[in-house]
C-alpha cells in the first residue's frame, strides 16, 4: 500500500522525507519525494508513503497513524528548536492535497491510496 500527498515544491531543494513517529513504529514507514514528470495544477511533486514488507496487516477498522516531515535535507537534520527552518519555504495553500478547513482526521479524497500499484482511493490531480 502507498499513500500520496500532492503538493507544489515551491522553493525547497534537496527534499527528504522523515518519519518521526508511528503507532506501528517509525522504522516500518517508508517515504519518497517524487517530482511529477508532468506537473498538474497545484501539484508538481508528491510524497509517497509506504511500509516495509514486515510492517504487518491492516485489518478492517484498524488504522495507522504517521507523524512525518518533508523538507530541505539540511533543515530536517537540525535537532534543536526552533524548527522554523523545516517549513518556511512551503506554501501549503497552493498544495493540491492540503486541507486548510480541518484540524482533525477527516475523509479527504485529494490524498490517494494505491494497493499493488492500482488506485484504490482518492482523486489524482
Amino acid at each position: 500500500m502507498k499513500i500520496r500527498y500532492y503538493y507544489t515544491k515551491d522553493l525547497v531543494i534537496n527534499e527528504i522525507f522523515t518519519c518521526d513517529w508511528s503507532n506501528i513504529t517509525a522504522a516500518k514507514i517508508t517515504g519518497t519525494v517524487v517530482e511529477m514528470p508532468v506537473p498538474k495544477p497545484n501539484a508538481d511533486s508528491y510524497i509517497e508513503i509506504g511500509f516495509i514488507d514486515d510492517a504487518g496487516i491492516l485489518n478492517p477498522g484498524e488504522n495507522v497513524e504517521i507523524v512525518s516531515r518533508t523538507g530541505n535535507s539540511y533543515a530536517l537534520s537540525l535537532a534543536t528548536p526552533p524548527y522554523s527552518e523545516w517549513n518556511y519555504m512551503y506554501d501549503q495553500d497552493s498544495d493540491y492535497s492540503f486541507n486548510n478547513t480541518s484540524s482533525d482526521f477527516v475523509v479527504w479524497d485529494k490524498i490517494t491510496v494505491y494497493i499493488s500499484g492500482e488506485l484504490y482511493w482518492g482523486i489524482e490531480p
